[in-house]
């Protein structure tokens, strides 16, 4: 995968569906989780599978579905980095279903039954 410069829509959905498991895989490895690179790799595939990607977000996905081979560490980190804070491409678990919550009937609080009236605004008079 190669960056471009022609200005081509890119399928938000696809990008985020082959990003999420490289952040996931990246997230945990950062928080001290040891990662197989086995895992990262199959994470990877998603990636190399799209098309091209202008622009620096195009750059950051280059180099990461490369594996870093032809960027320096600082730089791999900071792609990796880039996609780590890129709005929609982590991996979101899905909500979980309804019945599998309680199902509790929230408390409703009884209202005194007094009358209320906004006083007048000053400078207002009522007519």
């Amino acid at each position: 995968m190669t960056a471009t410069s022609d200005p081509v829509p890119v399928d938000l959905g696809a990008l985020r569906r082959a990003a999420a498991p490289v952040v996931a895989w990246y997230e945990q490895f950062l928080v001290g989780q040891p990662m197989p690179l086995a895992d990262l790799d199959e994470a990877l595939t998603g990636l190399r599978a799209l098309p091209p990607v202008s622009g620096r977000l195009g750059r950051a996905l280059a180099v990461v579905a490369a594996g870093g081979r032809d960027a320096t560490t600082e730089e791999t980190i900071a792609a990796l980095e880039f996609l780590r804070h890129s709005a929609g491409l982590r991996h979101v678990p899905p909500p979980a279903p309804p019945a599998a919550q309680p199902a509790v009937a929230p408390r409703r609080r009884r209202r005194r039954g007094r009358p209320w009236t906004q006083p007048p605004l000053p400078g207002i008079d009522r007519q």
